[in-house]
């Protein structure tokens, strides 16, 4: 658990992210490495900011990799490695990365918009014919509709 004061220069670099302004997220959680070098939360947004905006891509790796095996079901995570794999091209790696994020959290707002940032779309629902044939654009939307868990009809 982190110290107050880290947590709380944590927080402010959230905010700074949230604003994108990157700069500032980098020396908020850079000094909130500097006093707690154990909390994931941490490890992992410095390391993602340090190799974005820093350009220490394997510092970046190696401390979002840290913050996984410390905790594994944290989406943000692998949202935070697959950011420094794309910064360091390997849209590859940052697509897996995403993907595994997205097996803990489906509905992950930023994951998702990751993915499709990258152009990441499902294979076609019948991979034999093209994906704008109209068999597998009908096949794809109805498999993309939830199901209407309203339906309760009374007669």
């Amino acid at each position: 658990m982190a110290n107050s004061s880290a947590r709380n220069l944590f927080e402010v670099g959230k905010r700074h992210l949230k604003a994108d302004n990157i700069d500032k997220a980098l020396r908020s959680f850079e000094k909130a490495f500097r006093e707690d070098k154990t909390d994931t939360d941490i490890m992992s947004y410095y390391g993602m900011c340090k190799a974005v905006r820093g350009g220490r891509v394997g510092l970046g790796i190696e401390l979002c990799i840290r913050a996984i095996k410390g905790n594994h079901r944290e989406s943000s995570y692998y949202l935070n490695l697959g950011k420094v794999y794309e910064a360091a091209g390997n849209i590859k790696g940052a697509v897996n990365v995403f993907r595994k994020g997205l097996s803990f959290d489906a509905k992950n707002p930023e994951l998702i918009k990751a993915l499709t940032g990258l152009g990441y779309r499902n294979r076609p629902v019948i991979s034999v014919i093209e994906r704008s044939n109209p068999i597998n654009r009908f096949f794809g939307k109805l498999m993309r509709k939830k199901p209407d868990t309203d339906s309760s009809t009374s007669t």
